[in-house]
């Protein structure tokens, strides 16, 4: 199992294009996650957006009640993505949670987008 050492995140001094976590070893972004990400930067009807990623933990109820408090956002409002199979449960508490088995895709994220838009529909 690949675990990041963590915060403080500092741009890679060799490449300014990366990110190096507390332990100086490079960030990896899997997929079409640099390009969604760029868009979720730049395109204006995400401005209002807010963009977590977060890690599984032995404490789930914490993390969970630690997520909601910090970004103030409901469960239903959030969009998540994952590859493991496992960490897609969190739909039990109204978050749209779409697999990526392969990584993030482009594909992922539109199915992502439509799953989120049609389930806000029903609300």
């Amino acid at each position: 199992m690949y675990m990041l050492s963590g915060p403080p995140f500092r741009v890679d001094p060799d490449d300014p294009q990366c990110v190096l976590d507390r332990g100086g070893e490079q960030v990896e972004l899997m997929g079409s996650s640099r390009e969604i990400l760029a868009e979720l930067a730049t395109q204006p009807q995400w401005q209002d957006t807010e963009v977590a990623y977060v890690s599984r933990t032995e404490y789930p109820q914490w993390a969970n009640a630690c997520l909601k408090a910090a970004t103030g956002i409901a469960f239903k409002d959030m969009l998540f993505f994952d590859n493991e199979s496992w960490n897609i449960k969190v739909s039990r508490l109204g978050v749209v949670s779409i697999y990526t088995p392969h990584g993030m895709t482009s594909d992922n994220w539109e199915y992502g987008l439509a799953e989120f838009r049609k389930k806000a529909s029903q609300q």
